[in-house]
């Protein structure tokens, strides 16, 4: 099931085509034509896919609904993602989903920057990875040892970015229900209510990461259009959000590396010459 706000419309095809337009004409005017040692920069084309599929009884209660609609434990999910580098130093990225052979939609865009090499600073622009927490960064499902997802990013709360209640009495009548909710305020249409955090949208903006994998200190800051419960690709509240992250690491036990032999996923690249997950 296509995630709400990415319908597959004429107006939002239109938007995607300029965020995409945007982020390859950034990336255009951002890769010279020789790296920094006056070599010429070595183009690369890298496509990489994964299926995975979810099996389990028809869930009655709604418990298992995520924030988009499908139960997280009857979901097929297909995925197509692909990297075009140009050294390293710039990078396109971008995923491509499909949830029960329902229309596709684009998950990932974004373009990654490194100004040096010897630089821990990266730069990425476009349809960005969360830097709230590592879970929506995670690219493989089959690196999850469960089905579903953590409790915050699945369940379901009964506050909706499009309604509220007039009084809290009508709040308090849809409590643990938030796979549907209906206020009278705003639209009137009966829909689900959003998760603490969502792990299966990401948000259009920009984002800033310093530090190195496995270093003593990383962090990260973005600045999107939408929140980390409602990812928009369109801003419909004329507002921002600006989200951080910092990590430490005390010597070798807290350090940790998944890195797969194949083409990670988008979620996985702090910068285009290093990609990896959390």
């Amino acid at each position: 099931m296509i995630p709400p706000g990415v319908e597959w419309a004429p107006a939002l095809c239109r938007q995607r085509r300029r965020l995409a337009a945007l982020v390859l004409g950034i990336g255009l005017a951002a890769a010279p034509g020789v790296a920094e040692d006056g070599a010429p920069k070595t183009v690369s084309v890298a496509f990489g896919g994964e299926a995975s599929f979810t099996l389990a009884p028809v869930d009655t209660g709604y418990f298992n609904d995520l924030d988009y609609g499908s139960n997280a434990l009857r979901v097929a999910r297909l995925s197509l993602t692909g990297r075009l580098r140009a050294g390293d130093q710039v990078a396109l990225l971008t995923e491509v989903r499909t949830e029960n052979v329902d229309q596709p939609y684009v998950f990932a865009l974004y373009l990654s920057l490194r100004p040096k090499d010897a630089w821990p600073l990266t730069v990425q622009v476009g349809r960005v990875p969360p830097v709230f927490g590592s879970y929506p960064r995670r690219g493989y499902a089959a690196s999850e040892p469960l089905p579903g997802a953590p409790l915050p990013y699945q369940y379901l709360t009964t506050l909706r970015p499009d309604a509220v209640p007039s009084t809290a009495d009508q709040l308090l009548i849809f409590r643990g229900e938030g796979w549907r909710v209906r206020y009278p305020v705003g639209n009137m249409t009966p829909a689900s209510g959003l998760p603490l955090m969502s792990a299966f949208q990401w948000d259009v903006g920009a984002l800033v990461h310093v530090g190195t994998e496995g270093g003593t200190v990383e962090g990260s800051l973005a600045l999107t259009r939408g929140t980390l419960s409602h990812p928009e690709v369109h801003d419909d509240n004329e507002g921002k959000q600006l989200a951080g992250r910092v990590a430490f690491r005390l010597g070798r036990a807290g350090r940790r590396s998944r890195r797969p032999r194949c083409l990670p996923a988008p979620a996985a690249a702090p910068c285009p010459g290093r990609l990896r997950r959390s």
